[in-house]
């Protein structure tokens, strides 16, 4: 039999440790209650800053959307690039075989449009050519020779643009080829163009056999020659080459109308020597090659010009040209077309959006290899 004193003891062991463990788990209860509690507005607060204004986010959590926010961009800006990449590889003409041929026009200053593989390159205007399809701007390429004058101290040229002129189409599909032909009335004299579109290597290559037969003398003549001018935008640089080096000059642009200079007049070009120039927007580059000359006399004698001059005009941006000029004399000492004499120019036209000129050198030695 348990003593009441025994008994006691036990009773208040057992309270004590009642209460001890009551103690005991409100103790461990209470902070799990907070945590709980916490954990929950931290999420609901979070959730509400989220939809808050950025003046109510935390410093950590604004430098860390600012930074998602950067990466977005960036994965945009890369998207965008791979798209510009793209499209920019496609301005070539895409087909099997080059094949050439015209499209009538109802412009009444094109005579027509010639087009390569279906799409429309260049087109074709009494004695030039204009649009060329991969040059941006309104680029006017004489084809015809052109004659600059002196007539009362002041220079002045006859171009042979006439409303009559006489082309005829002598071939097209691998290649084009046509003629064209006028009499000049006013200097009296004829102008004929033979003009011959090809590729090679994939690149447009326009030779021209350029001449001009005066009926009468034509006197005070200081220039005869073709040329490729930008009616707008100019030439960032020309260059040269005469003999195995090559003379790069920059030009001027200031988008107004004046006179600035004319380059390279005192050099002279071999055969397949010549004269380039890169568009301002530097998209492109537009070159003429002296391919060989003569001048045949009424009597049939035939003198071979071997080295002419190449010239380009700077008017700082507002008509800038690149040039081949079989005369090029001074004004204190012109020359004379002479009657019945034939004088003839025969070069290249190239055009690629290729940098640099290494391309030209190349390209010349596939058309001057045999």
């Amino acid at each position: 039999m348990v003593s009441p004193t025994l008994f006691r003891s036990a009773i208040l062991i057992v309270v004590g440790l009642l209460i001890g463990m009551g103690i005991a788990f409100m103790g461990f209860s209470q902070p799990l209650s907070k945590t709980l509690t916490t954990t929950r507005v931290e999420t609901i607060r979070l959730t509400i800053v989220k939809e808050a204004t950025v003046t109510s986010l935390a410093p950590t959590t604004y430098t860390t959307i600012l930074e998602k926010t950067r990466v977005t961009t960036a994965i945009k800006r890369e998207t965008v690039t791979e798209t510009t990449t793209l499209s920019l590889t496609k301005v070539e003409t895409v087909c099997g075989a080059p094949y050439f041929t015209i499209a009538e026009s109802d412009d009444p200053n094109i005579d027509f449009y010639v087009k390569l593989c279906g799409d429309t390159i260049v087109s074709k205007a009494r004695t030039q050519l204009w649009n060329y399809r991969f040059i941006p701007g309104d680029e006017m390429n004489y084809v015809h020779l052109l004659v600059g004058y002196i007539t009362d101290d002041e220079w002045r040229f006859a171009e042979g643009f006439e409303d009559k002129v006489d082309t005829k189409l002598l071939s097209s599909g691998r290649y084009l080829e046509w003629t064209s032909h006028l009499h000049e009335n006013t200097h009296d004299f004829d102008s004929r163009a033979h003009v011959k579109m090809f590729t090679v290597s994939g690149y447009l290559v326009i030779e021209v056999n350029a001449s001009l037969m005066p009926r009468k003398n034509f006197e005070n003549v200081v220039d005869l020659y073709v040329e490729f001018g930008r009616k707008s935008g100019g030439f960032k640089w020309v260059a040269t080459r005469v003999g195995e080096k090559v003379i790069i000059q920059d030009m001027i642009h200031t988008g107004e109308e004046r006179y600035v200079s004319h380059y390279f007049e005192d050099l002279k070009i071999s055969r397949y020597g010549w004269i380039a120039g890169r568009t301002l927007d530097n998209s492109s580059t537009l070159a003429l090659i002296f391919k060989s000359a003569k001048i045949i006399s009424e009597d049939g004698n035939v003198m071979e010009v071997d080295r002419i001059t190449p010239v380009a005009l700077d008017t700082a941006g507002h008509y800038d040209a690149i040039e081949l000029h079989l005369i090029e004399a001074d004004w204190e000492n012109p020359e004379t077309l002479k009657k019945g004499y034939t004088y003839e120019l025969d070069y290249y036209i190239l055009a690629s959006e290729e940098k640099g000129y290494e391309w030209i050198d190349k390209l010349i030695d596939l058309l001057n290899s045999p």
